[in-house]
């Protein structure tokens, strides 16, 4: 995989929101999309880290439904 250009920008207010919750309901895909703004650089390492963190706590909440 090539990594992204360090130009790219941050995403904005809304593409985070719409990431935090696509990383809540659909756990596997937010850590699809954390890890891409987390290879995006350092402006976007806070919104990756949520989107990770949320992530793994979803997965959790959505496991424990099963077993």
């Amino acid at each position: 995989m090539d990594r992204l250009a360090a130009a790219d920008p941050a995403p904005d207010v809304r593409e985070a929101v719409a990431g935090l919750l696509i990383a809540a309901v659909v756990p596997l895909v937010g850590f699809m999309v954390g890890g891409v703004w987390l290879a995006r650089g350092r402006r976007s390492a806070l919104p990756g880290a949520a989107a990770l963190t949320l992530a793994v706590v979803a997965l959790v909440f959505w496991l424990s439904f099963s077993y």
